[in-house]
């Protein structure tokens, strides 16, 4: 961290503030609520002030997205909403505060602390996405610019978090940024899915004899590989299995689905936070067939909430879930279906399965330790740590 960088020292009021304002949908959504939550529950209880002072004069602002998300209401915040093109990003006002931390990047438009903080979840922004060669021309033309844009402002950064380790050395390696500035705060399920007096019911469908639901909560995304659940169904059906997909698609996300998947499919809609667990106890089985992510919660939460769950053989599932999932080769629909037969029709496999995704789960930080994670990390800005 350069000179010029340097924040407030201790015998003057720090300003810090944390933004969550650019975060509208998928699982950054509910990374940010469940950390911005658990921050508002340790300033309602005044706790940690004597660690990070900066507390005092801490600001939080948020798009109406994450304050809907919350579990708790939110204090020192404003709620606002800003994407990549609102002019408030490219238009400097005023002075600026000691810290700027963006949730999760990139913090596009001008530079808004003299210490800036930002996380990282864009995974495509640095990983090879094996889907980028069959997309249309125009939307390979937009990804690219999009890339080097997120690159380019992820790199103007003082100091970056990631959630994995070996998302934080592929950042540090492809942007050239010093690997003593990228720290890494492990992702966990959000807070509101331990607490069922906040749950709400999603709008699922009546179960149909003889035919097993699996359940796949995300966004569509090329990268999810959706497509790979129709040709699975299809040979599960000729094998006298059959599967309904229960997802979370919104009327156009499901439109971009081919009809061999669209067949095997009901979506529920976009679902809030407090909507998730209804899903996962409904479920059979949870699938995870994504082929790219920096991080995710979505098999985590599948293994807590659910307990069986089929999943990518990568390393984004298998070195925060080890054994507990069963896995799957993602380009390949036989290892899918044949991954899924086990996990639905196999006794000793569920039970099993279910006991390893017991333990494991039991070994998945807090959102409390994460939120701590969080604001430990915010402190070597303060500090002017680099």
């Amino acid at each position: 961290m350069t000179a010029g960088h340097q924040a407030g020292t201790s015998s003057t009021a720090t300003q810090v503030v944390i933004d969550a304002s650019n975060i509208h949908q998928g699982g950054a959504l509910q990374s940010a609520a469940s950390v911005v939550d658990e921050i508002t529950h340790i300033l309602r209880q005044g706790e940690l002030r004597d660690r990070y002072p900066w507390l005092e004069w801490l600001r939080i602002v948020m798009s109406p997205e994450v304050a809907a998300e919350m579990g708790r209401e939110p204090l020192q915040h404003e709620v606002v909403s800003r994407r990549w093109h609102s002019p408030a990003l490219w238009h400097r006002r005023g002075p600026l505060p000691d810290v700027y931390v963006t949730i999760f990047g990139p913090a596009y438009g001008v530079r808004r602390g003299r210490v800036a903080i930002s996380g990282f979840a864009d995974g495509t922004a640095i990983l090879r996405d094996p889907t980028l060669s069959d997309q249309t021309l125009k939307r390979r033309l937009r990804r690219r610019i999009r890339t080097r844009a997120s690159r380019f402002f992820f790199a103007r950064q003082d100091l970056l978090y990631t959630e994995a380790e070996r998302t934080a050395t592929e950042l540090s390696r492809s942007l050239r940024f010093d690997a003593t500035r990228v720290g890494v705060i492990p992702n966990t399920p959000n807070g509101v899915l331990s607490q069922p007096a906040l749950w709400r019911p999603a709008p699922l469908p009546a179960k149909e004899p003889g035919t097993f639901d699996v359940g796949f909560v995300t966004r569509w995304y090329p990268h999810k590989n959706f497509e790979i659940l129709g040709s699975a169904a299809q040979l599960l059906q000729e094998n006298g299995i059959r599967v309904r997909f229960i997802v979370s698609l919104r009327p156009d996300e499901l439109e971009r689905l081919d009809p061999a998947t669209r067949a095997f499919v009901y979506s529920v809609g976009e679902l809030s936070i407090r909507q998730v667990p209804s899903v996962y106890e409904y479920c059979d089985a949870m699938v995870f067939p994504s082929l790219i992510e920096s991080a995710s919660a979505a098999p985590l939460e599948s293994l807590r909430l659910n307990g069986h769950l089929a999943a990518s053989d990568r390393d984004f599932v298998r070195i925060p879930c080890g054994d507990a999932p069963h896995y799957f080769e993602p380009t390949d629909p036989r290892a899918c279906a044949e991954a899924l037969a086990e996990i639905l029709t196999n006794e000793n496999v569920r039970t099993q399965r279910a006991e390893a995704a017991r333990v494991i789960a039991g070994t998945f930080p807090s959102p409390r330790t994460r939120a701590e994670d969080f604001l430990q990390f915010v402190d070597r800005g303060t500090r002017g740590e680099p």
